[in-house]
């Protein structure tokens, strides 16, 4: 089953510094139209192999301005939305209680990355959800082995949420915002064993996002870590896809390349072709590290060493491609 996500807006009420999203605005649509969003659904509706849960994402979805529309058109083309959201919203603008929607994947980061005032409203909305009897679980962006979660499991404990998704900050196409730098991904190591036994301790669900290196653990934590869904060796990129709000289709939403348009693709397959040798080179034929390129979990194809968006920055140096559009083309004449 494909894995797609519909950025329904690019536009933001926060300015959180690990995004990766943040310069996605001035080369995309604010936000998709109505008419656009529709095409999405019944392309989608028309395919052999029926995808039943797509995710809204962004920027922060509730803040596009048909929000309930495009709920509305979720539930009429029975479609179930996973909603991603920073958490921090008007929540009488989004019916919540609509059928539509199957989870609300809320941002619960680091405690000093709110306001005060931020921090309240976040509860506020997360207990809303809560007694509006709808699934939620909570994100959370490391930034730094000094990024703290005893709050987290706070808020799981007092609100009874018992889902959490965790990953290490990945850069943007640019490596403008804040995250974990490639030499300093092995260095998290304990610190993902801590919070994953912590979260067990407390009798919390979790999965990690995004991959790390396997080579960062010795092979009991790694065993340990594997068992609970602590880490990860691999994406499942070859089944995702995300469309921007001009149409366009990008592998997943931080591969930020100029892809061709929905429209073009008659199937998910077609999607999936187009990608694939890109895909495949990244994972397979780009060390992150000079060790990688005798690793037994690479050739098994068990560890790719982290988000491909580190692979791209290190055969593009994409800091110098800031105000040029990076195509595939580009990528694969140097790898």
């Amino acid at each position: 089953m494909s894995n797609v996500s519909i950025n329904l807006t690019y536009l933001c009420n926060r300015g959180c510094d690990y995004c990766h999203a943040k310069d996605f605005s001035k080369r995309w649509s604010n936000e998709i139209s109505l008419k656009g969003l529709e095409f999405v659904f019944k392309w989608l509706s028309n395919q052999k192999k029926k995808t039943r849960f797509i995710s809204f994402v962004g920027g922060e979805p509730t803040l596009f301005s048909q929000i309930n529309t495009a709920l509305g058109l979720a539930k009429k083309y029975n479609f179930q939305v996973v909603f991603y959201t920073n958490g921090i919203f008007d929540i009488k603008k989004i019916n919540i209680y609509s059928p539509a929607i199957s989870l609300f994947a809320v941002n619960l980061n680091s405690r000093q990355e709110y306001s005060n005032q931020d921090l309240e409203l976040l509860y506020f909305n997360l207990k809303k959800l809560r007694k509006a009897s709808r699934r939620v679980g909570l994100r959370f962006n490391i930034t730094s082995t000094n990024s703290s979660y005893e709050h987290l499991i706070t808020a799981c404990k007092k609100l009874g949420i018992d889902n959490v998704g965790f990953s290490l900050a990945i850069p943007s196409i640019f490596g403008r915002n804040k995250h974990v730098k490639r030499e300093n991904l092995k260095s998290f190591s304990s610190y993902l064993l801590k919070l994953t036994k912590d979260l067990l301790k407390n009798k919390i669900k979790f999965s990690s996002y995004c991959p790390v290196p396997y080579c960062s653990f010795s092979k009991k934590e790694r065993d340990f870590l594997i068992k609970n869904n602590g880490i990860r060796g691999t994406c499942d990129i070859e089944r995702d896809y995300t469309i921007t709000p001009d149409l366009t289709v990008l592998p997943c939403s931080p591969l930020a390349i100029e892809g061709p348009s929905l429209k073009s693709f008659k199937n998910e397959e077609e999607i999936f072709d187009y990608y694939k040798e890109f895909i495949d080179k990244l994972k397979w034929e780009v060390d992150l590290f000079p060790e990688c390129k005798n690793c037994d979990f690479r050739k098994k194809k068990q560890c790719q060493g982290s988000c491909l968006i580190y692979k791209i920055l290190k055969v593009n140096n994409s800091l110098q491609l800031m105000n040029k559009k990076l195509r595939i083309s580009d990528i694969m004449k140097k790898l």
